[in-house]
């Protein structure tokens, strides 16, 4: 899912979180000097968001040599949570979004909220990724709200503005990681013309 490019540039950047050690830290700093990758997760005690983290940080060398920063984003991060969460299923950043904007920004522009009823149902399509999840996460919990739908953001450096923004479109179902890393090379190419860009200016300048 697509915003036009620039349209959401700015809006986000002050936005107030906090990393694990609970020091503000604005969203535009997140990607003030590279792409980055934001994961907005729903619980970190969840079997379906646990193996997703873990997936996606195990293509971390893809994404590293696309010069692309890995980062989580959580609405609530009770302290055990995190410790049980980190290393195990994530070794990166994490930080808290107590506003839930950037799971707006992830949800399309909405707080989107899945319906639990969805689990009553044997046939739905969350309980076959619900098992394959059993196979990649030790361990979970039901501690926490569930509810609220994460996705996947993927922003480009500086002041480039959204890349992508791919919603969760059920409990635990994000987009695959061929996708991801494909808009990930779009937000690298991107940077890689500004810094041409930029260079040129500045020979530009310096030749006058």
């Amino acid at each position: 899912m697509s915003p036009p490019k620039n349209q959401l540039h700015g809006l986000y950047d002050a936005i107030a979180l906090l990393d694990a050690d609970g020091k503000t830290v604005l969203a535009g700093e997140l990607w003030r000097n590279q792409p980055v990758l934001i994961l907005c997760l729903r619980r970190l005690g969840c079997i379906l968001c646990r193996a997703e983290a873990k997936k996606l940080y195990a293509s971390k060398p893809a994404f590293d040599e696309l010069g692309i920063r890995l980062v989580t984003v959580v609405h609530q991060m009770p302290k055990l949570e995190l410790e049980a969460f980190k290393p195990a299923y994530w070794d990166g950043e994490v930080y808290l979004d107590s506003s839930k904007e950037l799971f707006v920004l992830a949800g399309g522009g909405q707080l989107r909220k899945g319906s639990q009823l969805t689990f009553f149902n044997p046939f739905s399509s969350v309980w076959k990724t619900a098992i394959a999840a059993k196979n990649t996460v030790d361990d979970f919990n039901f501690k926490g709200v569930g509810s609220i739908m994460g996705g996947i953001i993927v922003m480009q450096a500086g002041s480039g503005g959204v890349e992508d923004i791919f919603p969760e479109k059920n409990f635990g179902q994000f987009a695959s990681n061929e996708e991801i890393i494909a808009s990930c090379k779009s937000a690298a190419r991107q940077q890689q013309k500004g810094s041409k860009h930029r260079l040129k200016t500045t020979v530009t300048a310096s030749a006058q």
